[in-house]
Formats: C-alpha cells, sequence, structure tokens
C-alpha cells in the first residue's frame, strides 16, 4: 500500500513538504512576517545609534535644526508654524521655548549664539501677547518658560502676570493633573516657593 511504502522511505519527495523542498518559497514566507520586519527596524535602530554617539554627526545635526529654527522666527520674535505660515503663533512660540527651556533645565540646551539670540525677542513677543487687552490675567506657559529659562528678561506688565499666576498656582496646584503639578513644582521652585513645591 501506499502508506506502508511512505513509512518504509520518509525522505520520499511526496512526503516532503514544499515549504521544506523550496528555500526559494521559503524566504518569500518569511519576507512577509512581522519578525523579518522587526528586525530591519532593530538593526536600523541599532545603526543610527552609532550616529546619535558621533560628536560631529550630532554638531551638524544641531545646526541644521537651529537653522530651521530661525528661518521660522519672524522680525516681532514670534515663531510661525512652519515654512507655509507668514504670521507669529503664540502657540508655535511656546512650544519652542518649553522645548528648549526643559533642553536647559536637563543641561542639555546647546551654547550656541544663534540659540541664545533667537529666546529674548521670541520671549519679548509671548510677554507683549500675554498683556494685550482682554487677555487673561494669568499666563502659566509664559510663567513656565520662564523659570526653564532663568535668564530671560521679564518685562514689568508681564511680571505682574507672572505673580498673579505663581499666586494662582499656590493656591489651586491640587486641582491640576499630573503634568501640570509637575509643571507648577518648577514655576514655584523658579519663584522662592519651595516649601509649597
Amino acid at each position: 500500500s501506499a502508506i506502508a511504502e511512505w513509512k518504509a522511505n520518509p525522505g520520499e519527495e511526496a512526503l516532503v513538504s514544499m515549504l521544506a523542498k523550496n528555500e526559494e518559497l521559503k524566504k518569500l514566507l518569511l519576507d512577509q512576517t512581522p519578525w523579518v520586519q522587526a528586525s530591519k527596524d532593530q538593526s536600523a535602530r541599532m545603526s543610527s545609534l552609532s550616529d546619535l554617539l558621533d560628536p560631529e554627526t550630532t554638531a551638524k545635526a544641531i545646526a541644521k535644526r537651529t537653522e530651521d529654527l530661525a528661518k521660522l522666527q519672524n522680525r516681532d520674535g514670534g515663531f510661525a508654524w512652519g515654512p507655509w505660515s507668514d504670521g507669529s503663533s503664540v502657540w508655535s512660540t511656546e512650544v519652542v521655548l518649553t522645548t528648549l527651556g526643559l533642553a536647559n533645565s536637563l543641561g542639555m540646551l546647546p551654547a550656541d549664539a544663534k540659540i541664545a539670540d533667537m529666546l529674548q525677542p521670541a520671549f519679548d513677543y509671548l510677554q507683549a501677547e500675554a498683556v494685550k487687552p482682554k487677555r487673561p490675567k494669568t499666563d502659566r506657559e509664559l510663567a513656565l518658560i520662564a523659570a526653564l529659562l532663568p535668564d530671560l528678561k521679564v518685562k514689568p506688565a508681564a511680571d505682574n502676570i507672572l505673580r498673579a499666576t505663581v499666586a494662582d498656582i499656590a493656591k489651586n496646584w491640587r486641582k491640576d493633573n499630573t503634568v501640570g503639578k509637575a509643571y507648577d513644582i518648577i514655576i514655584l521652585k523658579a519663584n522662592g516657593r519651595e516649601t509649597l513645591a
């Protein structure tokens, strides 16, 4: 019988799967699995790690991003959303300064004159926006940026807003979410309220 013959000859070609017989088919099927792509992604990440640890590559990347960022800063000091927009955006400017401020608080802000030259004009733009009529009397973003970048100069009108913001945080910090409380601590500590923070 055919079954007896198959048992007697297990290497018989009829008993070997198409996958085992055909290396090309095996490779094609394996390439379609997520494991192969994950392996390629991991290899790419490992290759990128060498770039991240190379001081020359890092310096070039910082210089390029600084140049890109400088192109987005308008004459009023504010930053545009992107190269497609003309006007300054309070939100974009807050994001730029908060990001640079966080880098500064971690000791990671590059000592670059171009970056330094962008900071005060951008902060002045935010201060001018904050003191406009019908604006809230407090501004947590402005207070956070002032705390993260303590070398920036605060104008008297904006100083009133910052004082009111610190007082509001001291009174209402318990109502904030976790991230808000973390920022509140930074603001309170920068304004001499360590015991409350």
